[in-house]
């Protein structure tokens, strides 16, 4: 089954509380990363990060304003430095507030790849 990298805030990780279990129970390798509101976007902008880890499946939870600020260039940076990653965003932000930041990026929301990871 697949490497799964998820990344959250510190602070609210309800994500990685949720999905962990139930993807280990699928079969899934998870790995957590916390990261501090608006740091998790720096600490995305290291892609040694992200490559250390080497995950098939990066999962990045925005979970607060402060951590989706700058987003759209990070995302599209790693996308380009990590092309075979599927990225998956989520986030409870509000989409029209969302859509500002992240609309010019390449399909961000992979929620087909999403559901299929879930089933």
């Amino acid at each position: 089954m697949a490497k799964v990298l998820i990344i959250e805030d510190k602070n609210n990780h309800d994500v990685a509380e949720s999905l962990k279990p139930y993807l280990e129970h699928r079969g899934h390798r998870i790995e957590i990363g916390f990261w501090d509101g608006a740091d998790l976007v720096r600490g995305l902008r290291t892609d040694t990060f992200v490559g250390r880890h080497n995950p098939e499946i990066l999962l990045i939870h925005f979970g607060t304003h402060n951590s989706i600020k700058g987003a759209k260039v990070v995302l599209t940076r790693l996308k380009r430095i990590h092309p075979k990653i599927k990225i998956i965003v989520v986030t409870c932000i509000d989409p029209e507030e969302l859509i500002e930041d992240v609309s010019t990026i390449e399909k961000p929301f992979d929620l087909d790849l999403f559901l299929k990871l879930l089933k």
